[in-house]
């Protein structure tokens, strides 16, 4: 029938007197979980129960995948729901069936950071000169342009883009001096909230920022990749809160729970580079970290925030229980590759990934629904 267990590793070593047992992989149910428990206090001599370090977890299946044009580094995006994957090239897949249901027609000027709103009805595209479009879900039709190009002034480029959990606004962030800006889609109307460099000060910043909106819509995270914090600007007041993880960031990707409390900064510092998690309230933060990390690209909080998902860049994707701070689950890189689209079900059951290392490039659905 079908398979109980796989990918078994048991490691044993002398420890404080007794024998130190770290036990990992992949097993069907809690029956055949107590059963390696079982097995391995038979044959251990020494050991107790509390010397086990068990990481035990169904296996992570593959639900769907289907071949799609997706670039390691170009934006892509899920719909909230699911039901939509949009890549770097406009293509719209219905995410059920793998179908191409529509091919946009972009502007010439290079697509470089992309959302859509909660409500699914939006997409907002930011482009090399400064230019924002907007497009009807769920084909990506009628564009209208939110904010104008400026023609050959790659300094103005999108870097990232952002909806407000009402679907009302949008948030962007340019490369020039980092300006963070919050637009009005009803009146096409704009207001900068704050920008990274002031007016007259020279800066050399690169043009990789991040950005996340807090689910109330209160608070605007933002960061670069040069600098090592993330700024948290106050959007009633239009000035800066705070800043976060002084010296210890240069922020790569970055998500916010769902009930708002936690702040996700995947970090590109040293060896262990992990993710810092930051309690908003107290502005403590906490590292999830491997013992050596590869870049990462992408990060995203299931729905109930429980389980924090991690891409890495050669590493495949980490499944982290968030109140532990332990990784419990791992997709390896020969199962899925590094992409920046990433994205849990509504109902927590499923994960989708964008996959460019694959043959063919695909998206690709799993069933992470068993903790």
């Amino acid at each position: 029938g079908d398979a109980a267990a796989c990918n078994i590793v048991v490691e044993i070593e002398d420890f404080g007197g007794g024998k130190k047992v770290t036990l990992s992989g992949e097993v069907v149910n809690d029956e055949i979980r107590q059963a390696f428990m079982k097995e391995l206090e038979v044959r251990v001599p020494d050991m107790k129960s509390e010397d086990f370090r068990l990481e035990l977890a169904g296996p992570v299946r593959q639900v769907f995948s289907f071949p799609a044009r997706v670039g390691q580094f170009e934006p892509m995006v899920f719909a909230q729901d699911l039901s939509l994957a949009i890549t770097h090239e406009g293509d719209v897949h219905e995410l059920a069936t793998g179908r191409l249901v529509n091919r946009m027609a972009l502007p010439d000027q290079q697509l470089f950071s992309i959302a859509i709103s909660p409500d699914g009805k939006t997409l907002a595209t930011g482009h090399l000169d400064g230019g924002i479009v907007i497009w009807e879900m769920p084909l990506g039709r009628n564009p209208k342009t939110l904010a104008p190009f400026a023609n050959s002034n790659y300094s103005q480029r999108i870097a990232a883009l952002a909806f407000t959990s009402d679907s009302k606004s949008l948030v962007s962030i340019n490369t020039h001096r980092g300006e963070v800006v919050l637009w009005d889609l009803a009146s096409g109307r704009g207001r900068t909230i704050g920008a990274h460099t002031a007016q007259d000060e020279p800066h050399q910043l690169g043009d990789t920022y991040i950005l996340a909106v807090s689910p109330d819509g209160k608070l605007i995270a933002s960061g670069n990749a040069d600098q090592y914090f993330i700024t948290v600007w106050d959007v009633a007041a239009r000035a800066k809160k705070m800043e976060l993880g002084q010296k210890e960031l240069r922020p790569e990707a970055m998500a916010w729970s769902h009930n708002g409390k936690l702040l996700a900064v995947a970090r590109n510092v040293g060896d262990r580079r992990g993710v810092s998690v930051y309690d908003m309230a107290s502005g403590k933060s906490r590292l999830f970290s491997r013992e050596q990390d590869d870049n990462i690209p992408a990060v995203a909080f299931s729905p109930d925030d429980r389980l924090l998902a991690v891409e890495y860049h050669d590493q495949g994707v980490g499944l982290w229980d968030v109140s532990a701070a332990k990784e419990w689950m791992s997709l390896d890189s020969s199962r899925v590759s590094s992409g920046t689209a990433l994205m849990f079900s509504p109902d927590n059951a499923v994960l989708a990934t964008s996959c460019q290392y694959t043959r063919p490039q695909s998206f690709r659905l799993w069933d992470v629904s068993k903790h």
